[in-house]
């Protein structure tokens, strides 16, 4: 075998370890994506976090004295749209 061949050789066994590396890695990714590992909740749109039906009638309540105040916009195929008010007082306020 001359030096040529030997360094051929080399070459070859050298692709076809990163060759099993993508592979390995590549079936890894299918079976446990690390994506989703890192997905969280994320940030949250207070439009939906405050959300208020519209056939809401206590505007004081009566535990906490928060008050709140629905005005009924308009509706829209069946669906009601609505402005909620929350005042949001707290004890310490």
């Amino acid at each position: 075998m001359t030096y040529h061949a030997k360094g051929f050789s080399s070459i070859r066994k050298r692709a076809r370890y990163i060759a099993a590396f993508f592979a390995l890695n590549l079936l890894f990714e299918i079976v446990a994506p690390l994506k989703l590992l890192a997905l969280t909740g994320g940030p949250s749109q207070p439009e939906a976090t405050s959300f208020e039906p519209v056939g809401t009638t206590d505007m004081v309540d009566l535990f906490s004295g928060d008050f709140t105040y629905n005005i009924p916009l308009f509706d829209i195929g069946g669906y009601p749209v609505n402005i909620s008010y929350h005042a949001g007082v707290s004890m310490d306020q």
